[in-house]
């Protein structure tokens, strides 16, 4: 007798974009990791970035972490305890890997809410949440996406390219070497120049 295999649909969302939908398909026993490869894949950005799902409450708080790789500190719930001085105290929340972290072993409502958040250093954040879960369809491949309304803005899309023109900027500095620099020096500072010369109803912008 073969064993029944389930899916989940997701509704993935961000505020960033109001007019932004996902609705993807995922089976039950993949992995958070192929679920974040497929993510970027239909939203055609980088895979060089590092990302996180955090499982969350009905509330959108934070309970669980999944990081793509083992950064070795957890994240912190936004709910927190006072100390005795009333400065917050913010707990330690569970944090797992991504490429061992099973679906079926986090989704425990039936409408999950799971915070993805990608790229560190240009954060964009996406809100998911899970709509049903449904036997899964014999000859189709999983993760698939069923719903696609949206893109996201050029700057989260092409963010490498944005670095390369300033880097190419800084090439062009890169030109001048010592003996330039010191040239330079010397042509500013051997030039005669008395502060008597200038006339005294001449202004600052005429100088210019």
């Amino acid at each position: 007798m073969l064993r029944k295999m389930y899916s989940y649909k997701f509704r993935v969302t961000t505020e960033e974009v109001e007019d932004f939908v996902r609705d993807i398909e995922i089976l039950s026993n993949q992995t958070f990791e192929q679920l974040h490869y497929f993510i970027i894949e239909s939203l055609e950005i980088s895979q060089g970035e590092l990302a996180s799902f955090f499982i969350c409450d009905q509330r959108w708080r934070k309970k669980k972490e999944i990081t793509l790789i083992d950064m070795g500190v957890e994240d912190t719930q936004e709910d927190s305890d006072e100390d005795d001085d009333g400065l917050k105290v913010l707990p330690k929340i569970p944090c797992f890997v991504m490429k061992d972290a099973v679906l079926n072993q986090f989704i425990d409502d039936p409408h999950q809410r799971i915070l993805y958040e990608y790229n560190y250093t240009n954060p964009i954040v996406f809100e998911m949440e899970l709509l049903r879960t449904t036997q899964s369809i014999q000859g189709i491949e999983y993760p698939r996406c069923t719903q696609l309304v949206g893109k996201l803005p050029d700057n989260k899309n092409n963010i490498f390219p944005i670095i390369g023109e300033i880097t190419d900027d800084f090439d062009i500095m890169a030109d001048f070497g010592e003996d330039d620099e010191s040239e330079f020096d010397n042509e500013v500072y051997d030039n005669d120049f008395e502060t008597d010369d200038v006339p005294e109803d001449l202004s600052i912008d005429d100088t210019l």
